[in-house]
């Protein structure tokens, strides 16, 4: 369910009806006061890869992550990827997760972007807590194993300054496929 006009958003596990409104922190804050969970959609898209600009994803808190993989903007103006907006703010130490997904507008926008979700409680409350903690991975058509033997390039990620504050990993197979585990957060001792 889109919950914002422009940039959007994306409200999981709906309570009730959250009203639109342009103040999208207000909008951010009604989601978590109902246990939905707040997903900031496609910053990336349109000619001037600017849908939502970054200094809107830095100024928001509260969301519960950000839409690193939409399959359906291969076929629109923009970049289907947004890791380059995830790293600056889990640089900033904003603990946000990273979301893959397409829009179903038509069939075949079906099944570009997906995430695996790790349970042992299959109802919705257990899902929805995986997705809260991050028990989950994001991907376009690659599926992690143990031994990840199907990656042709596994690299990590962390802040460029030295200091590292997380870890993430982003595994790449063939063509298009890739897989973008959440981050691990280094503790300072």
């Amino acid at each position: 369910m889109f919950i914002f006009d422009n940039p959007y958003g994306t409200l999981v596990n709906a309570g009730s009806p959250i009203e639109p409104s342009k103040d999208r922190q207000q909008v951010i804050e009604s989601i978590k006061a109902d246990g939905g969970l707040a997903v900031l959609s496609h910053p990336n898209w349109l000619k001037s890869f600017n849908h939502c600009p970054q200094h809107f994803i830095d100024a928001w808190r509260g969301y519960t992550g950000i839409e690193i993989f939409n399959g359906t903007i291969h076929t629109l103006p923009g970049n289907t990827y947004t890791s380059d907006c995830w790293d600056m703010v889990l640089a900033d130490r904003k603990r946000i997760w990273g979301f893959a997904g397409d829009y179903t507008y038509k069939q075949e926008d079906i099944g570009w972007g997906w995430i695996v979700v790790y349970t042992q409680d299959d109802s919705v409350g257990g899902i929805v807590q995986s997705l809260k903690t991050g028990s989950f991975y994001a991907s376009s058509h690659f599926e992690l194993e143990a031994t990840l033997p199907n990656a042709d390039r596994f690299k990590g990620f962390y802040h460029p300054d030295g200091k590292a504050r997380y870890i993430r990993f982003e595994c790449r197979g063939e063509a298009e496929q890739f897989a973008w585990t959440r981050p691990f957060f280094i503790r300072e001792v």
